[in-house]
């Protein structure tokens, strides 16, 4: 019979059924502070260390579970390259292989894949069942005459996480693995690595911004700006979570003497600048300013709550007058989702 199914009341539960229900695509699981499989290159001796201090190195190939437990290693042997041009790259990989791994640890080891010497390509896998099934984790690449401290290491390691839905307005969880997605009103997030190896969500923009533009227009009268002005204002509302604004303003600008400058401030007349244009020039015409990329109180740091913007002109000489005409200008700010 061509047709199989699986889940009758004292049915056997072979390996094949396990592997179909459970074998999907490999991936270390749980992960949460980047350091599952952590390697470590030694000096003095040909075997790499795989392992974390602070968490179970964890990850599933071909159905079957593959860990070291936290605290503890496991060393994969590195030989030395007999090319000194090039090297040899090879890869450390969690092996799923039944046929061959019938002791303990079980069915899933920690195997070295080996390149060719002479060549810096990764060596072929077998990552698809039946059979054999490797899941990477690391490219290590050594030349003749280097100890394994002193070759390259490539990071191929391969995540998985959860789905999670977050009531809008509520932070999202930290102690999550990596690869975890999550949605949170109409905004999407991953759990990923930053630039400096610590665990941080990223917003993925596959969706409309749930708020803005937002529109100001202000008539500014043809009152003198002497040490500062304010000559346009915005209230943006709390939209309910994170966010970053992007700004724009103009208007029509007239300078009769000294030196301004021209920025959009955050909470009042003096408070920190978004977006900056310095040096107005004597004369007149229309000028505008809008921030260099969505930002927040710091260029990474998102606002929450309500913000009043401020677009303001002030003098840097010691003496000076200028001033935006009536009508003409307008403050417009667009909520974009951390």
């Amino acid at each position: 019979m061509a047709e199989h199914s699986f889940g009758r009341a004292g049915q056997k539960f072979t390996v094949a059924d396990w592997r179909s229900i459970f074998g999907g695509e490999p991936g270390i699981v749980g992960d949460v502070d980047g350091s599952a499989y952590k390697l470590t290159l030694p000096t003095g001796t040909d075997d790499a260390v795989l392992g974390s201090a602070t968490q179970d190195s964890t990850s599933i190939v071909g159905g079957a579970l593959h860990q070291i437990a936290a605290g503890q290693t496991q060393t994969v042997n590195i030989p030395a390259s007999s090319n000194a041009a090039n090297g040899r790259t090879d890869i450390i990989a969690v092996r799923y292989d039944l046929a061959t791994f019938t002791t303990d640890p079980g069915p899933c080891r920690l195997v070295r894949i080996a390149g060719v010497e002479g060549s810096t390509a990764l060596p072929s896998l077998d990552e698809a069942p039946p059979g054999v099934e490797d899941m990477p984790l690391w490219a290590v690449t050594r030349k003749q005459g280097q100890s394994l401290n002193q070759a390259s290491a490539r990071d191929l390691r391969r995540r998985m996480g959860p789905n999670l839905l977050i009531p809008s307005g509520e932070s999202l969880p930290q102690n999550v693995p990596l690869g975890t997605r999550a949605r949170r009103g109409t905004a999407s997030y991953i759990r990923g690595l930053a630039s400096n190896g610590s665990a941080t969500w990223f917003t993925l923009y596959d969706y409309a911004p749930p708020a803005g533009p937002a529109h100001a227009t202000y008539t500014v009268g043809t009152a003198d700006i002497g040490s500062l002005g304010t000559w346009a204002t915005l209230e943006v509302a709390d939209p309910g979570y994170p966010y970053y604004l992007d700004v724009a303003a103009t208007g029509e600008w007239t300078q009769v003497s000294g030196r301004h400058d021209f920025a959009v401030r955050v909470g009042s007349a003096s408070g920190p600048a978004i977006a900056t244009t310095i040096n107005l020039p004597t004369g007149g015409g229309f000028k505008s300013i809008r921030t260099p990329v969505a930002t927040g109180s710091a260029l990474n740091t998102p606002f929450t709550g309500p913000r009043t913007l401020y677009a303001v002109a002030y003098r840097v000489t010691s003496a000076g007058t200028g001033r935006f005409g009536a009508g003409n200008g307008s403050l417009v700010a667009r909520v974009v989702p951390a």
